[in-house]
């Protein structure tokens, strides 16, 4: 399909279609984008910040003893989780939906960092983190 769709002349359709679903954004219609920006919530470097919030929340709240523990409950790949949380490869989106099915982490805080769909005891916890660093 991809091949059908590159002969068609859809890849930039394809490419829009990706970037209205947050997988790419375009900071300049002249310019291909390359990734995240510097200070950008998506870069893989801010996801790993959190995550390793994420783990020091749920330890505070008792839900978690470790990563491990937090990989093992909502069954992600421990491996997987490592190379996010290094900031080496990003963390997938069926990673990040185990967190909310497991411990309700919204994806909007895990990938964009947004606080608001958090509950009241994880953005307390997050915030005593954040004021530690």
């Amino acid at each position: 399909m991809r091949t059908e769709a590159y002969k068609k002349g859809q890849v930039s359709e394809i490419l829009r279609t990706v970037n209205m679903i947050g997988v790419q954004t375009m900071r300049n219609s002249n310019v291909p984008d390359m990734g995240p920006g510097r200070d950008d919530p998506e870069r893989k470097e801010a996801v790993a910040k959190r995550m390793h919030l994420i783990v020091g929340a749920l330890k505070a709240l008792g839900q978690v003893k470790d990563a491990r523990d937090l990989c093992e409950q909502a069954d992600i790949a421990e491996g997987s989780w490592n190379n996010a949380a290094s900031g080496q490869n990003r963390l997938t989106m069926d990673a990040a939906a185990q967190l909310y099915r497991t411990f309700g982490i919204s994806l909007q805080y895990t990938i964009l960092g947004i606080k608001a769909e958090l509950s009241p005891e994880m953005r307390r916890e997050i915030s005593k983190l954040e004021d530690k660093l």
